[in-house]
């Protein structure tokens, strides 16, 4: 069969072929092919999301060490107050 298949009817099949692969691979992780401007602002507001995650993550981590920063200096501030006004 292969044999008496031209180039462009070879292409066609494999065309279609990979065609509905991809829209049943899509449609099995819950993704709807026929609607593809939808799909691909699904996937912008996905990547939206996860930006503005990663962006709030490195900014709760900077509050977090400004915390810690900022406790250890008040310690220290105490300490040498104490140190100051316990001296002879």
């Amino acid at each position: 069969m292969l044999d008496k298949m031209s180039r462009e009817e070879l292409r066609d099949v494999i065309r279609a072929t990979v065609k509905e692969t991809v829209r049943e691979t899509l449609s099995e992780i819950g993704m709807d092919s026929t609607h593809p401007l939808d799909l691909q602002r699904d996937m912008s507001f996905l990547r939206d999301l996860r930006v503005a995650r990663d962006s709030v993550t490195v900014k709760a981590m900077l509050v977090g060490l400004g915390v810690i920063v900022t406790a250890a200096l008040g310690a220290i501030a105490v300490g040498i107050r104490h140190w100051f006004s316990s001296s002879p």
